[in-house]
């Protein structure tokens, strides 16, 4: 079972609202328009991902064996329809 440590998660929603809201008032001071929205939400997003990172250690997998077996098996029954079309 993962340990959630909500204070940490806190502080990233917390930092991800400032630098959005701040960008987005520089931005639209400067007049932007409405791309000060799109580059404070991609600012946002980004600062984020980096505070999150080195705040919270994080150890990832993509797939499971399970589900790699799934798509093997999947992809093996779906070529056979494929091949003779393609031939």
């Amino acid at each position: 079972q993962q340990k959630l440590n909500f204070k940490k998660i806190a502080h990233v929603e917390i930092i991800e609202v400032l630098v959005f809201s701040i960008s987005l008032i520089c931005l639209a001071y400067l007049k932007f328009g409405v791309w000060a929205f799109i580059i404070s939400s991609i600012l946002k997003s980004i600062c984020g991902y980096l505070f999150i990172r080195t705040q919270i250690k994080w150890n990832y997998k993509f797939t499971s064996p399970r589900i790699t077996h799934q798509i093997k098996k999947a992809f093996s029954f779906g070529i056979s329809f494929h091949i003779p079309t393609i031939v």
